[in-house]
């Protein structure tokens, strides 16, 4: 396995309107490309780290990923009510274009974290992706996701001490656009029977599984990071062999 060079940082689209982006290129030409749609909110920065350290594994493996943060989040431009799923959708679609011509016609992967699933599947759709489809803890029930991610966001306003002003409209400390739960309303990230090309699930026991998916398990110090203030000790060697099996599953070997 050869040394792949060092992540790229770039920003694409107009100025007025930047999509942060990193490259991971791979030392020999690809023999697949994934694009990384990141999830959303506190879930985004939580998992950065993660992310990038399998990202770096693929590319290791042959394969060209590209990570980016959707407008309103993290280090593209924009203020975070600015981030909309459909405006999220449109910087995918900006970073798989820029990516297919950086890569060119090997096989495209387009990969969704968390909430970043419904990014993904609306995006793999458009573009037809030639791959597939990777869901990484993917959200089954999004009444669910906002459910639970008020009660966290409640139990988060109840430590912070008294005379502390906190803005009503906002989640997880982000501010969210004025349209953000009727545009999510009745949405679910797990793909229906229209879905064109394979699916990979990757995540614990409770990941659900649709008919065809090919299922990677993932261990508990690569899932629980939704749930917990720290990972702990970082887990290199298991992202390590969990790009390995993702790789094998791309058809990578």
């Amino acid at each position: 396995m050869t040394q792949a060079p060092v992540p790229a940082p770039l920003h694409l689209g107009p100025p007025e309107r930047p999509v942060f982006a990193v490259l991971h290129a791979t030392a020999q030409p690809p023999r697949a490309q994934l694009l990384l749609c990141p999830p959303i909110l506190n879930e985004h920065a939580r998992s950065y780290r993660l992310f990038s350290v399998l990202a770096r594994h693929l590319a290791a493996q042959g394969i060209a990923v590209l990570r980016f943060d959707y407008y309103g989040t993290g280090d593209s431009g924009g203020d975070d009510d600015a981030f909309t799923l459909g405006s999220a959708c449109d910087d995918a679609m900006l970073a798989s274009a820029h990516l297919a011509d950086v890569a060119g016609s090997v096989p495209a992967f387009v990969m969704g974290v968390r909430a970043g699933g419904l990014v993904a599947i609306e995006t793999a759709s458009r573009t037809r992706a030639s791959g597939g489809l990777v869901l990484w803890q993917p959200i089954a029930d999004w009444t669910d996701y906002l459910r639970e991610t008020g009660a966290l966001d409640a139990r988060q306003r109840a430590a912070i001490p008294a005379g502390h002003a906190i803005s009503k409209d906002t989640l997880m400390g982000f501010a969210l656009s004025k349209d953000f739960h009727a545009h999510t309303a009745g949405m679910a990230t797990w793909p229906g029977d229209g879905h064109v090309g394979r699916t990979i699930v990757i995540g614990d026991d409770a990941a659900p599984v649709g008919v065809g998916a090919t299922t990677i398990p993932a261990p508990p110090s690569l899932t629980r990071w939704t749930g917990q203030a720290e990972m702990g000790t970082f887990p290199n060697t298991q992202i390590r062999d969990v790009a390995a099996a993702l790789a094998g599953a791309m058809g990578v070997v």
